[in-house]
């Protein structure tokens, strides 16, 4: 008995298969009869028989195919007739070539025929007319179970408003202002959002770093873009000001020794945001007034929240309708949706330039 693995086929026979197979025959042509019976579990058996006339036009393709790949003398590629190839390398080769070509087909014919919803490639095995006769198999394969679910009725789920909320629409408006403001020096201490022009020097164990020795360096105070300790002992400090701590190596955990740093404030910066004014909507934006920009945010934004409420309700449904089954689900399905699961991730990974 001769086991084929059909996976290949597998997404070929699911297109349209939404119906549960039922035991029951079938001829899907005046020469292949097929028949379909349940098995434990979520699986079924088609067996497919094949007349022997029927067979004998895969062997002439299975034939044709060989002839592009055996070069006989005195003929092109392609054009050495059966006989010779049979006389070359024997029947079986033909016969062997048509049953990897053609079974895949029958296969499908069976699972569309019988509208088997198939979520496993099958396992295949041929039964008879391997060497000669009509060519019978069988394919035992797992099919999606019918699932009851209880308790369904009266469901309830949340899911966020699809309404955009003004607060939401400054948000992005003071976004856009912070994106344009600009840097002004001003003559006071620094504080959470300032920015500080700054000579830095980090050392470790009395060896400086050079990545850590910068003059008239623009830093945002608060940003936590070096260790945190600079952004504490930055706080309050004005131009003129110098400043020498240790702090914790960022890989301190590793083993790393604590890092030194001389700090001198050269300038105090503040940043200064431009008004929510039409010039600014026609500097940032397509739009020569605010309210123009607005009335294209709350749309866009509206558009963006729908398309995420509606799929926040399918997957609410979901996670709900999934609480109430207590049948078993089939590993074949559990692993096609991690497989679905990590290829959207992927996607959206590559789609951020993060692949």
């Amino acid at each position: 008995m001769v086991m084929l693995g059909l996976s290949v086929i597998d997404r070929r026979c699911t297109l349209g298969l939404g119906a549960r197979a039922v035991a029951g025959h079938r001829y899907t042509r005046r020469t292949v009869k097929t028949t379909v019976e349940p098995q434990e579990g979520n699986r079924v058996k088609l067996c497919v028989e094949i007349d022997e006339q029927e067979f004998e036009k895969a062997v002439d393709a299975a034939f044709r195919k060989i002839a592009q790949e055996v070069r006989m003398p005195g003929f092109r590629p392609g054009k050495a007739p059966r006989r010779l190839l049979e006389s070359r390398l024997g029947s079986a080769a033909g016969r062997s070539q048509a049953i990897n070509d053609a079974l895949p087909e029958y296969y499908a014919d069976a699972v569309r025929d019988h509208e088997v919803d198939v979520i496993a490639p099958p396992e295949i095995s041929i039964t008879s007319g391997e060497e000669s006769g009509p060519v019978v198999f069988e394919a035992v394969v797992e099919v999606r179970p019918v699932i009851t679910i209880d308790g369904y009725r009266g469901m309830r789920v949340t899911v966020p408003s699809p309404n955009v909320a003004d607060e939401e629409i400054d948000a992005q408006f003071e976004r856009v202002r912070n994106q344009y403001a600009e840097l002004e020096v001003v003559e006071r201490s620094a504080g959470e959002g300032d920015y500080v022009t700054i000579d830095i020097e980090g050392s470790q164990n009395g060896e400086v770093l050079e990545g850590l020795v910068a003059s008239a360096y623009l830093y945002e105070v608060g940003s936590g873009a070096i260790v945190p300790e600079l952004d504490t002992r930055l706080v309050g400090t004005a131009a003129g000001d110098s400043r020498s701590f240790d702090a914790p190596h960022p890989n301190a955990e590793e083993g790393e020794d604590p890092l030194h740093f001389e700090v001198t404030v050269t300038e105090v910066k503040a940043k200064v945001l431009p008004e929510l004014d039409d010039s600014l909507a026609a500097e940032a934006s397509e739009f020569d007034t605010i309210a123009e920009w607005r009335e294209d945010l709350l749309r866009r934004m509206t558009q963006v929240k729908r398309a995420q409420s509606q799929m926040a309700v399918r997957e609410k449904i979901g996670e709900a309708l999934a609480e109430l089954v207590t049948d078993e689900v089939p590993e074949q399905l559990v692993a096609a949706e991690m497989q679905e699961r990590l290829q959207d991730m992927a996607m959206r990974l590559e789609a951020q330039g993060l692949s």
